[in-house]
């Protein structure tokens, strides 16, 4: 019936200057979704009921917003070349990406919301409160099943409006004006609905539910026949009160297992022909789940479908969903950032990244060994391990700001000096080094008291020499 009021009305709407897309996205929010070969209805919200899908849709929107989303500076060096970062606390995306959106939304539930949107529909949009100098204040989102993107004219630019409560349409809002985050498309300007792409198998889901909820709800028991005697023929009202009988004495989960008995010659007969085995019911919920996990790119253990992974497989399952899953949607929020909330003049200084820090750490063993590399080539220093792995405070008067080498635990660029005598940073580091190389003129350094001791117990200056040329070329391969 839903299909033939379709066709019958499809002309019409052509004329009224509605696509066919927009018609059947107004026909399948009256009808309740979009109808499939199981018997189901699938819409956006009954989909939900699909517990993997609920799993997969919640573990990738809930670690969207888990993540920091930090507006960065770039740094450049005295030649203009970018050098570094530096978060931009002061700039007025910070405490829209990690506070608040609005007066009424935090910034974890707008990314949260925004990216549920984005899985369900395949497009997620949010309207920019934008003051006198072009910056962005608030951001309120709006919901994709009401709301319509046109072009005012042929070729024109897009403008975005919403359907209110009234059923009438708001004021066409610029793209200018519009946060728009988009999944995979075809047509370069919205992204596929992954809802009603996928209906067939997501519906298949919930007919299965249903079907397994009805089976126990009759008592576990499938259906059966009732026999009369051969030749008695009774009227409908006996038919009636025979069935209602048995249905109120044997249907149930309460009424599960108790005795029937028939009366006047009549027998009761199993059908076995459609039952849970030969439909196969167990293996069926698994396909379906299995492919809505393909479908969002979630993998099997993270949604609870195979049985816990080995402690030593967590850590690489962990990454390969970080790589595969999170990181292009993460890449998709990035560059619409750039795109929608920053200046052409602001985006050649600022961007914005997600720190997947707290996604990618591992055990304490390894997490040790892992900074432990990084301090011991003088790439991380005492203060920035506390910062980053610890939470600590760095330590007081700039102590914990050396950086130290393995080789005797001494600061980075210094050869041969005493750790408890070094100077209190590297740039002091090179210039002790410097006051200790050969004179300009090629002149070997003076001899010092080990030279003495050396000489006392026989070793001559040319072995001297070579045993100083020696251990200075092995720290500098070190």
């Amino acid at each position: 019936m839903l299909n033939l009021a379709r066709r019958a009305a499809a002309q019409q709407i052509q004329g009224a200057g509605l696509s066919l897309s927009d018609f059947d996205r107004v026909l399948d929010s009256m009808f309740g979704g979009f109808p499939v070969w199981a018997g189901s209805t699938v819409s956006q919200q009954t989909a939900l009921a699909v517990d993997t899908l609920w799993a997969c849709v919640s573990a990738i929107a809930d670690d969207i917003a888990t993540l920091p989303t930090l507006p960065y500076y770039k740094t450049f060096d005295g030649k203009g070349r970018p050098d570094g970062q530096e978060v931009a606390i002061d700039h007025y995306l910070y405490p829209l990406l990690m506070h608040q959106v609005n007066p009424e939304l935090s910034s974890w539930r707008f990314f949260q919301l925004m990216q549920s949107w984005l899985l369900l529909w395949g497009n997620a949009c949010a309207e920019l409160i934008i003051n006198g100098r072009g910056q962005v204040m608030e951001m309120w989102p709006w919901r994709w099943d009401r709301t319509h993107v046109t072009r005012k004219y042929e070729g024109g630019p897009l403008q975005y409006q919403y359907r209110l409560r009234s059923g009438n349409l708001s004021a066409p809002v610029p793209r200018e004006r519009m946060f728009h985050l988009r999944g995979l498309g075809i047509d370069g300007i919205l992204g596929l609905d992954p809802i009603q792409t996928h209906k067939q198998n997501i519906g298949l889901s919930l007919a299965l539910t249903e079907h397994g909820a009805r089976y126990f709800g009759q008592g576990a028991k499938m259906g059966g026949i009732i026999q009369g005697p051969a030749g008695m023929k009774y009227s409908d009202k006996a038919w009636e009160r025979i069935d209602k009988s048995i249905r109120e004495k044997h249907e149930g989960l309460t009424n599960a297992h108790r005795i029937m008995i028939l009366e006047d010659g009549f027998t009761w007969k199993d059908s076995t022909a459609d039952s849970m085995v030969n439909a196969e019911w167990i293996a069926g919920q698994k396909m379906t789940a299995q492919g809505i996990a393909r479908m969002m790119k979630v993998p099997l253990y993270r949604v609870g479908l195979t049985d816990a992974p080995p402690a030593a497989a967590v850590e690489q399952l962990s990454l390969q969903y970080v790589l595969y899953t999170l990181a292009s949607w993460c890449a998709n929020w990035q560059n619409q950032i750039h795109c929608d909330l920053l200046s052409n003049r602001e985006s050649q200084n600022v961007f914005t990244c997600f720190d997947f820090f707290s996604l990618l750490r591992g055990d304490h063993d390894a997490t040790q060994k892992y900074v432990s590399a990084f301090v011991d080539r003088g790439i991380l220093n005492a203060d920035e391990v506390r910062g980053r792995f610890l939470g600590l405070n760095k330590q007081p008067d700039g102590i914990g700001q050396e950086y130290y080498k393995a080789v005797n635990m001494a600061p980075v660029g210094e050869e041969g000096v005493n750790s408890l005598t070094a100077p209190a940073n590297v740039g002091q580091v090179q210039k002790v080094k410097k006051k200790q190389s050969p004179t300009d003129d090629g002149a070997p350094p003076p001899k010092t008291n080990g030279h003495a001791a050396l000489h006392a117990m026989g070793v001559t200056d040319n072995l001297i020499d070579a045993l100083v040329d020696f251990m200075a070329e092995h720290q500098r391969l070190n």
